[in-house]
């Protein structure tokens, strides 16, 4: 009995509108109809990474549909494309006999070794897979060879018939470390995502003329690349002087080879700094653009570790999450007036920059857009800004001071540089350089879920009467805090709330506390003793280290969940 037959006796026992509705259903029962683990790990990873296009196998009434989708599913990473072709094929014939549908009108569509030859009749590499698609053409599906210099032909032969080689698939030379150059065919179209990744060696690439798409990342980890070069007669794409990639136009700035170094001006016709387009570009050093760029993707200069200086554009509107992420040498940055958003991971890991000057008509900052900027010392937060992600300046171990601009309708801060909330209700986030006695604003209400986390220089706090809410992991890592005094309208104290205060000697939990959350007070090997209020109700998990001796003040203490080693009087 073969896999089709295999299937169609799941179907006969089992309506086929089951697995469209929900394909990793398959699972259980190809085990018990003699599939192997093989077959059943195809199935099971293209099922929970793509659940939709297997319920489109199984039950679209369009063949041509169906067969797109198989192709397109036979190559998701993990799996064997020859065993997952197969299988899916034999799927997809179950599901037409069961419910009477015509078949395929052939199995082109599967990933096929095939006599392949260039144009000067070189035989192509053993290695290499093709996919055949309609209308005479062929696509590179997969190369698993180690040559250094690689052809890919201009023609295949399969079945008597010739088809061009005009596409190059989705991860089809995934990590081959071994090439150093590639000869791409002349009718080349397009190139897929990330069909080149992890090509550490590669050195240089030509555009053909017909190649009019390039996916995502498809030269992404090429730390080689020295060069991009274009055809003349190709109308898609240019390149400069220096080897980057450009649309034709040179509005896009696509991508630029991990080789180039030193200074780098962008053409005035750039308008878009497309994702990942520096990413990696160690030796660059200093990047000035032209007032026409509006935009930089994700990650765009990620990595490049001794750029030291950036000039952005006055006509810049937003900067992508991850931009600038690890610029080690990255000293200062200008954020023009144009800019209304700084994304998640900006400037994350610039462990160099002293300073960052935001500019006015800045609205979002998101989250973790400054974390580990070890040696910016203070931030000032423009009246424009209406949103700050949560650790958007987490990690800056020297910062001492949040300053608001004047008429912020969000935000404001007070004279220690701690940040608030317009009307300071909430304490939102303390700079983690501020060292001394601290005094939080009267009024305030909530203390912020890590508010003050890692403030070690701190060393005594005075928390006003009208506090009600200490969030989360507030105090954690407050190695210098000595005492503290909870105010009376507390009535939780959170998880990690004072965690690691490693100097903490004494705590004054007062009247009305209900709840105490689990590690509250763990790791303070200076605190001895505590003494509870008789309107506690529970204690989580850890709250206090076990030779904490706890003293019990109370009648009616519902539940405590402590450590057996803690000392109860």
């Amino acid at each position: 009995m073969d896999r089709s037959d295999r299937f169609e006796d799941i179907f006969s026992v089992v309506d086929v509108g089951l697995f469209i509705e929900s394909p990793s259903r398959l699972i259980p029962y190809m085990r018990h109809h003699g599939f192997d683990e093989k077959e059943i790990l195809c199935v099971k990873t293209i099922a929970d990474s793509h659940p939709d296009e297997l319920s489109d196998i199984i039950g679209d009434e369009d063949p041509r549909k169906a067969e797109a989708t198989i192709a397109r599913v036979a190559r998701t990473p993990g799996v064997d494309r020859i065993i997952s072709a197969s299988i899916l094929q034999d799927l997809r014939d179950a599901s037409n006999v069961k419910m009477k549908r015509d078949a395929f009108s052939s199995k082109k569509y599967e990933p096929v070794c095939v006599d392949a030859y260039s144009n000067g009749g070189r035989p192509a590499s053993d290695d290499m897979m093709f996919v055949i698609v309609p209308d005479g053409e062929a696509k590179v599906d997969r190369y698993s060879g180690n040559e250094i210099d690689v052809v890919i032909p201009d023609v295949i032969n399969f079945g008597g018939e010739e088809y061009r080689v005009t596409g190059i698939n989705e991860w089809a030379f995934e990590r081959c470390s071994s090439m150093e150059s590639v000869r791409l065919p002349s009718m080349l179209a397009s190139i897929g995502e990330k069909a080149f990744v992890g090509c550490s060696r590669l050195k240089s690439v030509t555009i053909p003329k017909h190649l009019k798409a390039i996916g995502k990342d498809a030269f992404e980890k090429c730390p080689g690349l020295e060069w991009f070069a274009v055809d003349r007669e190709n109308r898609h794409f240019s390149t400069d002087s220096q080897g980057i990639l450009y649309s034709e136009d040179k509005k896009r700035l696509i991508k630029a080879p991990c080789g180039v170094s030193g200074e780098i001006w962008i053409p005035l016709e750039v308008t878009s700094i497309e994702d990942k387009a520096f990413e990696g570009c160690s030796e660059l050093s200093r990047v000035s653009m032209g007032p026409g760029v509006s935009s930089i993707g994700d990650w765009a200069f990620s990595k490049c570790f001794h750029l030291r200086s950036v000039a952005l554009s006055d006509g810049l509107v937003a900067i992508g999450n991850g931009t600038f992420h690890e610029c080690y040498g990255l000293t200062e940055i200008a954020i023009p007036e144009s800019v209304r958003s700084i994304g998640a991971r900006a400037f994350s890991g610039c462990s160099s920059m002293t300073s960052a000057t935001l500019g006015e008509g800045l609205r979002s900052i998101e989250k973790w857009a400054f974390e580990l900027c070890q040696s910016l010392t203070s931030i000032y937060i423009p009246s424009t800004v209406s949103s700050i992600g949560d650790e958007a300046f987490t990690m800056c171990t020297s910062l001492r001071r949040y300053q608001v601009g004047l008429g912020n309708n969000w935000y404001r801060s007070d004279s220690n540089g701690l940040l608030y909330d317009r009307r300071h209700n909430v304490l939102i986030k303390t700079p983690r350089a501020i060292f001394g006695s601290i005094d939080v604003l009267p009024g305030t209400v909530t203390i912020y879920e890590r508010a003050f986390e890692g403030c070690s220089k701190m060393t005594s706090l005075n928390l006003p009467s009208s506090i009600s809410t200490i969030g989360r992991r507030a105090f954690k890592g407050c190695v210098g805090l000595e005492r503290v005094r909870i105010p009376k309208s507390v009535k939780c104290i959170s998880d990690s709330a004072f965690s690691e205060c490693a100097s903490l000697e004494s705590v004054e939990i007062p009247e009305g506390v209900t709840k105490i959350g689990c590690g509250a007070f763990e790791r303070c090997p200076s605190l001895k003793s505590v003494k509870l209020p008789s309107s506690l109700k529970s204690i989580g998990y850890g709250a206090f280290d076990p030779d904490v001796e706890i003293v019990r003040r109370c009648r009616h203490l519902m539940r405590m969940t402590m450590r057996p080693s803690s000392k109860v009087t």
